[in-house]
């Protein structure tokens, strides 16, 4: 497994491990990683097509929770570049809270699994979304259980990528694999030109508003 996969899954079984424990999806290696079998392209999504009415875009809404989601991922995994240190005091200074526990690590597993991981939310807003940071390697990413809309979700991802790579449109995703039956997708945009900043990996729901939560991580470029 390359080390972008390893920090990929390690990332997801982090969050895993505590999700089994709440009730909330589990998301496994295979869907990490992704199935070639199922890739298929992104659907365009067809601009002011079956969009919320305007009441349903304030707070609280699939659209402003994804948006929450995706600004924080851009401001504390790409702006730091993935590092957890400055990640983690940027965090602090805007309220974080270390939140939750490490999952105990597995039989035989302790090469595998890292030595450091910490999950934070925002003490004022527990159910809004939380951080994952964990070290060597290091890694970043965010997460949220509220209702998503995941078109929006993979938009964002594409603006994102475009903004590190210094383009006006949207990037599109290089991986895009439909998960299960069909609920869940997992989408990869690159980040930095020519994907030298490495990536930013999505797993969120199909639909426009979905209770299937979402993740937005950061895999670091190749060595």
């Amino acid at each position: 497994m390359t080390r972008r996969l390893t920090v990929s899954f390690m990332l997801v079984l982090v969050h895993a491990g505590a999700s089994a424990q709440a009730g909330d999806p589990v998301f496994t290696a295979s869907l990490v990683q992704g199935n070639a079998a199922s890739r298929v392209a992104e659907p365009p999504r067809k601009t002011g097509i079956g969009l919320p009415p305007a009441a349903d875009r304030g707070r609280g809404s699939p659209r402003h929770r994804t948006d929450e989601l995706a600004d924080l991922f851009s401001h504390v995994c790409v702006q730091h570049g993935g590092r957890v240190e400055p990640a983690e005091a940027w965090a602090r200074e805007r309220g974080f809270v270390v939140a939750m526990k490490p999952a105990p690590r597995p039989p035989g597993a302790a090469d595998a699994v890292p030595s450091m991981q910490k999950h934070l939310r925002q003490a004022d807003n527990p159910s809004g979304p939380a951080i994952t940071l964990t070290q060597q390697p290091e890694g970043c990413a965010v997460w949220s259980h509220g209702v998503i809309d995941g078109p929006r979700l993979r938009r964002r991802a594409g603006e994102i990528a475009a903004a590190t790579a210094g383009v006006r449109q949207p990037v599109p995703p290089t991986e895009s694999t439909r998960w299960g039956n069909g609920s869940l997708r997992v989408a990869v945009y690159p980040l930095g030109p020519q994907g030298q900043g490495g990536a930013v990996r999505t797993i969120g729901p199909e639909t426009a508003a979905s209770h299937e939560g979402a993740h937005m991580i950061l895999i670091p470029p190749a060595p």
